[in-house]
């Protein structure tokens, strides 16, 4: 299976829209234009599950075509579970209640493992304030590259990059005695998943946070990981508004 990212949307494109549009050029499984959780209104994206042989075809077809007015695009993207994209959405855009949510404070030491862009490095380092410190950490150079603008773009000085090695499970002694870590978004990135729990667990202090959003794997698989690993006791599940999704965020305490 292939899973297709289409975006440039106009507001009124629904499934049915993109199903009469697609269906002559590729065997589809599913499409799920993605909606704002809160207030149901197109996000101006869809995601488009097909048979593998077809997503090439269907790409160079959806690409600079006119729907409903507006030119769209298209790409191909990891697949995901159905209503995980909503909640990704909603935590871009309440990043920093969120995590105030899942437990992190001014004057708390963060670690954002496999940071991506930024957004969660950047709300928690304003969370942390200057007494607080974030590492954001990630195998790529260009995602750190992206986290150190935003944090300028928002006056934030207490972010700390770090670059990891994509071979091993690892997290630097500098990023070492910390009260919380981020992992949203980045376990399906991870061969190990047991090395990365036990590498959280080391380096956080007594009853630190881990702040969780298993995407692309879901909810159980994970929990019944943490369960087996026996390190952390399992503390809440923040679920957005209308959230459908089989993945959420997971809040945990170290033992």
């Amino acid at each position: 299976m292939m899973q297709l990212y289409v975006g440039g949307l106009a507001s009124t494109v629904d499934e049915p829209a993109l199903h009469q549009l697609l269906e002559r050029v590729a065997g589809i499984k599913s499409i799920e234009v993605v909606r704002d959780l809160e207030t149901g209104n197109s996000a101006g994206y869809g995601i488009i599950q097909l048979a593998d042989d077809d997503g090439q075809k269907a790409i160079d077809f959806l690409n600079g075509k006119m729907l409903q007015g507006k030119i769209i695009h298209a790409r191909r993207m990891p697949p995901t579970l159905p209503g995980e994209m909503p909640v990704r959405e909603y935590l871009l855009t309440h990043a920093a209640a969120v995590l105030s949510n899942a437990g992190i404070k001014r004057g708390f030491v963060v670690v954002d493992y496999g940071c991506g862009p930024g957004v969660y490095s950047v709300a928690a380092g304003q969370i942390a304030g200057e007494s607080g410190k974030v590492f954001a950490l990630d195998a790529r150079e260009r995602p750190l590259e992206r986290v150190r603008e935003k944090a300028a773009a928002a006056h934030v000085t207490n972010i700390e990059t770090i670059k990891l090695s994509r071979d091993e499970v690892k997290i630097p002694a500098a990023a070492a005695g910390v009260d919380a870590v981020i992992i949203y978004d980045v376990l399906h990135d991870i061969n190990d998943k047991p090395a990365l729990i036990r590498e959280v667990w080391r380096i956080l202090k007594p009853h630190g946070l881990l702040t969780a959003f298993p995407m692309h794997w879901g909810n159980e698989p994970f929990l019944m990981l943490m369960n087996k690993l026996g390190m952390f006791t399992f503390h809440e599940a923040f679920i957005p508004p209308n959230s459908r999704s089989p993945s959420h965020i997971l809040n945990f305490v170290k033992k």
